[in-house]
């Protein structure tokens, strides 16, 4: 009986939290496709105003758990052709998605960057963060 009480209490404690999580805007539900995530994203390289950034994507489940269900470079700014790689071998294409170039990846990710984008919230929240990632650098 102690077992299923403290089972429960955790369960009710991790929801909470994933409630207020979601509410201070750490995590984030996803429109299209109805999941729970956060993002973030570190500068790889910068050359003048032509930034690398390295983009990921979590999903969140009730019981507490988190996955990388995207990893993928992003190349932002004023760059060159000389700044555009060969894709990897992976199943996500070299792709631009609204002025950034997302480079192809060398692991087999659940998702492509480029699809994720696709959902408005995670899009505004890949703006976010991308956009605090390249102001924190200059």
């Amino acid at each position: 009986m102690h077992k299923i009480a403290l089972l429960l209490i955790v369960l009710i404690t991790n929801y909470i939290y994933a409630q207020e999580t979601i509410q201070s805007g750490t995590l984030r539900k996803s429109e299209k496709f109805n999941f729970i995530f956060s993002l973030a994203s570190d500068l790889v390289s910068k050359t003048e105003n032509c930034y690398t950034l390295n983009v990921r994507i979590y999903s969140h489940s009730d019981d507490g758990q988190v996955n990388l269900v995207a990893n993928q470079n992003v190349i932002i700014g004023d760059c060159t052709k000389k700044a555009i790689r060969k894709k990897l071998s992976g199943n996500c294409s070299n792709a631009t998605y609204k002025k950034d170039y997302i480079i192809g990846t060398d692991n087999n990710s659940r998702f492509c960057l480029k699809e994720l984008l696709k959902d408005k919230t995670i899009y505004s929240e890949y703006k976010y963060r991308t956009t605090k990632t390249i102001e924190t650098t200059n």
